[in-house]
């Protein structure tokens, strides 16, 4: 539809949900183009899981990202008037597409409507697994992103980095999207043509 456009968005958090626990990272991707916003935020709680910080920033302590990271009311804005920008220069609707939408966009939004006071994509999201389920017939517990990345043989390491996982997300979203606009799946797009990722800190 050519009144909307896909930004792909990933985020890492302290736990399953925000205000109790933080979002600590986010990644967004212009899908198709060059164009990304990579950020890294301050917790705003002393509550965290484990297991979540070993996956959402690795080699790295929950203490540390209070000193290396931004302030959350500055990253939010930020992002906000990113996402601005992208409408006004496509003229057309930013689409909010995340691989499990309701986790990363309960976070966004909630950042969003705490620290900026509106949400820029408005009230609603793609979810690629819910996309996936419809696309194939295959049952829930089949949606993973393994499942998705073996079926369009995609091989490129799942990294929990917010921006990579973004750019990978969306890669898949719009061979996908191709399919469903009738065209053959164009393969994944090479290294060469995709955007560059900050260096994961470990």
């Amino acid at each position: 539809m050519p009144d909307t456009f896909f930004i792909s968005v990933d985020i890492e958090a302290t736990g399953p949900a925000p205000g109790p626990f933080s979002m600590v990272s986010i990644g967004a991707w212009v899908i198709g183009e060059q164009e990304t916003f990579y950020a890294e935020l301050k917790p705003i709680s002393e509550r965290y899981d484990e297991a979540a910080m070993r996956v959402a920033m690795p080699g790295r302590t929950h203490e540390e990202l209070y000193e290396s990271g931004e302030a959350p009311e500055e990253v939010m804005a930020r992002f906000a008037e990113w996402v601005d920008d992208q409408r006004r220069e496509h003229d057309a609707t930013p689409v909010f597409v995340a691989h499990n939408a309701p986790f990363d966009w309960m976070f966004v939004a909630w950042y969003l409507w705490t620290y900026v006071g509106r949400n820029p994509f408005g009230w609603a999201a793609i979810d690629t697994r819910a996309l996936f389920m419809g696309m194939t017939g295959a049952g829930w517990e089949q949606t993973r992103l393994s499942d998705i990345k073996r079926l369009y043989r995609c091989k490129r390491a799942h990294k929990h980095h917010a921006l990579a996982d973004a750019i990978e997300q969306g890669d898949l979203f719009d061979r996908m999207n191709q399919v469903l606009e009738g065209q053959p799946d164009p393969g994944a797009r090479s290294k060469s043509e995709l955007p560059k990722v900050p260096r994961v800190e470990s």
